[in-house]
């Protein structure tokens, strides 16, 4: 498959297509740990939260923009400068609720990732406006050109997963969750944990 028919198949998804089919498995096989989606009214900034443990094995979160079409400079646009700007102060300045430690943790790094091309111009807008805070070394911006490589690199089963059958998939896939319930309920497991579990073998 040739690049541009993998941009082809990008520009063809719409937001939650995005989040839920391509980036929240990417993130698991890049190493990232219990991907969430967080998309909503609550969200703040947030699409997608994941995180990694660094050398010191501390937890690092990660929270994820999801955007289709191209990254313009235009201020009026939700794929626009400002809303782009915005989200990502809103995701390190508002603390996430972090479920599998029953705390408030802040974000570390955010990732804008777009199916579309970065317009000339928006990605520097963004960061020269993020500048001013010292958030510019914190935020990466990642469009198609990138998010192509990482596919390529990470999760290249993703352009052939057409030819499985959506029945076939589903059926696996709910055999392995009730597996998974099954032997964590057995072991006194509490039902919190057991969702957070199915939630990110879910989408892993």
């Amino acid at each position: 498959m040739n690049p541009r028919e993998k941009k082809e198949i990008l520009n063809n998804l719409n937001e939650k297509e995005f989040r839920q089919d391509l980036i929240i498995p990417l993130l698991s096989k890049m190493g990232y740990l219990a991907p969430i989606e967080y998309h909503g009214t609550s969200e703040r900034g947030k699409d997608i939260i994941c995180f990694e443990y660094d050398r010191l094995n501390e937890q690092r979160f990660l929270s994820v923009v999801a955007k289709t079409g191209d990254l313009t400079g235009n201020a009026a646009t939700n794929s626009g400068l400002m809303t782009v700007v915005n989200q990502v102060q809103q995701a390190f300045d508002n603390p996430y609720e972090d479920l599998y430690n029953m705390r408030q943790v802040f974000i570390n790094e955010v990732w804008v990732m777009t199916t579309g091309k970065i317009v000339s111009g928006a990605q520097d807008s963004v960061i020269n406006t993020l500048r001013k805070n010292n958030l510019d070394k914190q935020i990466r911006i990642i469009g198609d050109d990138r998010l192509i490589h990482l596919i390529d690199k990470h999760f290249s089963t993703y352009w052939n997963s057409n030819a499985e059958t959506k029945e076939s998939v589903v059926i696996q896939r709910d055999r392995l969750l009730s597996f998974i319930e099954s032997l964590l309920s057995a072991n006194n497991i509490d039902n919190s944990t057991i969702e957070a579990v199915k939630a990110s073998i879910l989408y892993s």
